[in-house]
């Protein structure tokens, strides 16, 4: 049986999820990276089908979690404490 190809991608893309639940700046490029690996799963039959989409669910999560944390840190940053 033929082992099916790795896909480097679709590591990058956990390895983004997990740090994007630290963060939530890289949770972006993970999202993008879990969403190539996932059409290159698919399409040319690689593997990492699962870790993309673990990838995928950490992004959002870190996403959803830190986004707004860092919209509210620039804001205050840029515009100041309200007075």
């Amino acid at each position: 049986m033929r082992r099916p190809n790795q896909n480097p991608i679709a590591s990058a893309a956990l390895a983004f999820g997990i740090l994007s639940l630290c963060g939530g700046v890289l949770a972006p490029v993970g999202l993008a990276c879990a969403a190539l690996a996932l059409h290159r799963a698919r399409t040319r039959y690689d593997a990492g089908r699962t870790q993309a989409r673990t990838g995928l669910v950490l992004s959002l999560i870190g996403l959803v979690v830190t986004g707004p944390l860092l919209v509210v840190a620039i804001n205050l940053s840029l515009f100041g404490a309200p007075r």
